[in-house]
């Protein structure tokens, strides 16, 4: 007797087509969540502040810049430091070997533009020779300070060929000190002393060395 089951429906299968279509856009949609994991910006660093010895090498670097730009006459380097409010005051002993080094210019000059001009002045006339001696720096928390003993050998603005060279220089030694202040772009110059108040710079005629300078017991700063 012939069957009467009905034939089985064949099962439906994905389409090849529509299957390897899933695979591509699952591929593709990895493919995008991989890239956005890779373009997260990497965690920076974290940064380490920089150690009081640290810190006093960069103000000590300073100070030296600062010295050699008078040294070198460079105004504008020498005015590079300078924060917008400092302060420069000029102490020198009042004496009647150079008008351009003594008490004419002793005062304070508060602005960029005063500050400038003393310096223009200081320059007119020509540095041959520095020297930087007795440094100490100190560094407290965002203020710093660095004192020294500058020694300039200038000449006095004449050119006199038949008079010997060292009766047409000067030498000057000045006990110096500037103050720098930390800022968030850094060390910022805001008081500059070219003398002080208690220990004036000397200005004599001549040209000296250190030793000769103190064989010949001239006033020296204290």
């Amino acid at each position: 007797m012939a069957s009467t089951t009905s034939p089985k429906e064949p099962r439906k299968g994905i389409p090849v087509a529509v299957g390897i279509g899933a695979i591509v856009v699952l591929i593709v949609i990895a493919g995008i969540g991989w890239g956005l994991y890779a373009m997260k910006p990497a965690a920076s660093p974290a940064k380490t502040a920089l150690t009081t010895a640290e810190q006093q090498q960069i103000v000590t670097s300073l100070a030296y810049e600062h010295w050699n730009a008078i040294g070198m006459e460079n105004l504008k380097a020498t005015m590079s430091q300078y924060a917008p409010n400092a302060t420069l005051y000029w102490y020198m002993e009042n004496t009647s070997y150079d008008t351009a080094y003594n008490a004419g210019m002793n005062g304070t000059y508060s602005t960029p533009t005063a500050i400038n001009s003393t310096w223009a002045k200081f320059f007119h006339e020509s540095v041959v020779y520095y020297w930087v001696g007795a440094l100490s720096v100190s560094v407290t928390g965002k203020t710093a300070t660095a004192t020294a003993k500058l020694w300039y050998i200038v000449s006095n603005g004449t050119v006199n060929q038949s008079a010997s060279v060292n009766s047409q220089l000067y030498t000057l030694i000045v006990p110096y000190l500037v103050t720098y202040y930390n800022t968030s772009t850094g060390w910022v110059l805001v008081s500059d002393w070219w003398g002080l108040p208690s220990s004036q710079g000397t200005v004599v005629p001549g040209a000296y060395g250190l030793q000769a300078y103190l064989a010949a017991k001239l006033p020296f700063p204290k």
